[in-house]
């Protein structure tokens, strides 16, 4: 494994990580880390930049970027000409850290764009790839960041996967997300097949940090940052036991989800797509979902939803030669449905 930490400020100007090599791994609790700490000054802040036949990050390893001032985080660009592998995490004293490849701010910069090209992409057991909007906590305290996230773009010539959860709950997840007022960045894919199954997920969301009784946060709920847009280009999307491709917003608006595909979108066995909003509560428009796929299949309970529990639903626009095992629907059933709920009748989005 490789341990690396760069700190970059405005005192000596941009770094860069360069890594070359055939098999890379990150294996264990061991992290390549660039950080941006400046508060004014210059605008490239480096890249962390990664050519290798294959990457593997396991165990808890991470390959990071962080920005703690108001210049944007590091963007992180992986070219792997056969695979790119992040399984597990690590738990140490019941804390569990996630195998990462990510790039978050706590503070009013933005995190890096991060960039996968590669064959083939295996996300399992609660890895996770991401941009992020973190926060802090300082004195039992959760500080906001404002800073928006970072888009995720990943080119995967063959097949991803994303696939399972930790011992912990945790999905194996491709994503970009807000704890606070900042907006989420996109989520962009190219791939022949996508697989997500087994309670993994792609993800766009904002909402408030899960933290312990003790925690108090400072983040007025209601002023929440925007989701971000999921867009996904394949041949055949398959979504099985769980799976799901969401973006979601607890008082903010969802984001779009747009899918375009060659051949098949086949959801099972409980499994989701949809951009809901106003979550517990609070105010938020549903995004849209647009589909474009010559046969979709949605079986055993599996959902297309753009709803909102306050404002609007969203609209759902569907192109496909043919529609198996689902109905539109004004809520949802114990069947498969799809739906784009609002607050009330006038509030429904449309379906076609």
């Amino acid at each position: 494994f490789v341990i690396s930490s760069v700190r970059v400020d405005n005192t000596i100007g941009a770094g860069n990580i360069q890594i070359q090599g055939d098999l890379f791994q990150v294996i264990g609790f061991n992290v390549i880390n660039l950080i941006n700490q400046m508060d004014e000054g210059i605008v490239d802040v480096g890249n962390i930049n990664i050519t290798a036949r294959k990457l593997v990050i396991q165990d808890g390893g991470g390959i990071t970027s962080n920005a703690f001032g108001s210049i944007s985080a590091p963007n992180i660009v992986v070219n792997a000409r056969e695979s790119v592998e992040v399984i597990g995490g690590f738990n140490f004293n019941n804390f569990y850290v996630p195998s990462n490849l990510s790039s978050s701010t706590t503070s009013v910069g933005k995190s890096g764009n991060l960039t996968i090209n590669t064959n083939r992409l295996l996300v399992k057991n609660g890895g996770t790839i991401s941009t992020n909007v973190a926060g802090e906590i300082q004195n039992f305290r959760f500080l906001e960041a404002t800073g928006a996230a970072g888009n995720v773009i990943i080119n995967a010539s063959e097949v991803i996967e994303i696939v399972g959860t930790s011992a912990q709950g945790l999905r194996s997840s491709i994503g970009s997300e807000v704890f606070n007022s900042g907006d989420a960045g996109n989520v962009t894919i190219s791939t022949k097949q996508l697989i997500v199954r087994d309670g993994g997920e792609v993800s766009v969301s904002s909402a408030l940090p899960r933290l312990p009784a003790n925690i108090n946060i400072n983040e007025d709920a209601s002023n929440l940052g925007n989701a971000g847009e999921l867009n996904i280009i394949a041949d055949n999307i398959l979504l099985d036991n769980k799976g799901q491709i969401v973006s979601e917003a607890e008082s903010a608006n969802g984001g779009n989800v747009n899918l375009q595909l060659q051949d098949l979108l086949l959801m099972r066995r409980n499994s989701l797509i949809s951009t809901n909003a106003g979550k517990a509560g609070f105010e938020g428009n549903g995004g849209n979902i647009n589909i474009s796929s010559d046969v979709i299949a949605a079986l055993e309970d599996s959902d297309i939803s753009a709803n909102s529990e306050k404002l609007r639903g969203g609209n759902v626009n569907i192109v496909t030669q043919g529609i198996f095992g689902t109905q539109f629907r004004n809520q949802l059933t114990p069947g498969s449905d799809i739906t784009a709920t609002g607050e009330d009748e006038l509030s429904r989005g449309n379906i076609e």
